[in-house]
């Protein structure tokens, strides 16, 4: 399938899931080799994590010296007949992707159900354990 950018403004109504990963890849990377953030938080709430400053505030505390673990919040569609989703449902991908690989803990909110569990957030697994630590 080829993506066609639709841009209205300044802003970007489309989004290639390939960029997405390689954009969450970069800050990664440059977040690692940045100066440490030493004595953060160890469990933080995101409200926006999947893009702008909310993204990169997790990729930040998580990868970067704090090591936190997070719980994200984001109201993003996902793929459908119509539209590829929002850049900020594969962000959310793909920050999941690196944060599996290094063993961190998170959790997404999406549209206030679980990503993974589908449950609601009252009664969320994943939250609860991911609170009581």
């Amino acid at each position: 399938m080829l993506i066609e950018p639709i841009i209205k403004g300044v802003v970007a109504k489309s989004a290639h899931p390939l960029g997405c990963k390689e954009a969450v890849k970069q800050q990664i990377k440059f977040v690692k080799s940045a100066p440490q953030i030493k004595d953060g938080p160890k469990r933080v709430l995101i409200i926006g994590a999947s893009s702008g400053f909310g993204l990169a505030a997790r990729i930040a505390l998580t990868f970067g010296g704090a090591k936190a673990d997070t719980i994200g919040v984001s109201f993003e569609r996902g793929p459908n007949e119509k539209s590829l989703g929002t850049a900020g449902w594969y962000n959310n991908i793909y920050f999941k992707k690196e944060a599996e690989r290094e063993q961190r803990a998170y959790c997404d909110q999406h549209r206030w159900r679980c990503l993974f569990t589908r449950n609601t957030i009252p009664s969320c697994r994943s939250h609860r354990n991911l609170l009581r630590r």
